[in-house]
């Protein structure tokens, strides 16, 4: 079974365009999420596009490179982890648009919460381990809530979900209004 040439040049585009996403996330630390989120969401349009298993060709290849170029090797991280998270969206869309109705699209909140909270939680033990959170102890808002670690805790807890809810709407949004634009021509 052989890739098409089309296809390699559309993975090949949109990979160029993510690592530039990645780089300027490494370099904007304001902006970071965003533009790895954008990145990650090339992958979705390659999955939508072409297929899964070359959609995680495009996101094991992106993550190559971004590791080779990116000065923040950490971010790769966080990409790859919204690369997860986008291509098991897009399979349960795809299987909602199918008419099935096994279990992974009935509980396809679910299963997206539950991927998304193992990340999650996989995300912060893993930061633990290399920095040991000292940049959380020395930030402004640590700081503000030492005395009331409680509330610091249900702060981060309700952010990160805010952060979960965002990122699912925004991608299937940026689905809906431009994703059109990305289709390959046959």
């Amino acid at each position: 079974m052989h890739i098409r040439s089309k296809e390699i040049a559309y993975m090949g585009m949109l990979m160029a365009v993510a690592i530039v996403f990645i780089l300027i996330g490494c370099y904007f630390d304001v902006s970071t999420i965003f533009f790895l989120a954008a990145a990650s969401f090339l992958a979705g349009c390659v999955e939508r596009n072409l297929s899964l298993v070359k959609a995680m060709i495009f996101v094991i290849g992106t993550t190559i490179i971004g590791l080779i170029l990116s000065p923040q090797k950490l971010y790769l991280v966080t990409f790859f982890g919204f690369c997860v998270y986008v291509l098991l969206a897009e399979r349960i869309q795809e299987k909602e648009e199918q008419g099935q109705t096994s279990f992974l699209v009935k509980g396809h909140i679910w299963i997206k919460g539950v991927v998304y909270h193992a990340m999650l939680v996989i995300a912060v033990v893993l930061m633990q381990y290399l920095t040991g959170l000292d940049q959380i102890k020395k930030s402004v808002v640590y700081t503000f809530f030492s005395g009331h670690m409680a509330v610091f805790a249900i702060i981060c807890i309700v952010a990160a979900e805010l952060l979960w809810v965002l990122f699912d709407k925004a991608y299937f949004l940026f689905q809906q209004q431009y994703g059109h634009y990305l289709k390959i021509n046959e």
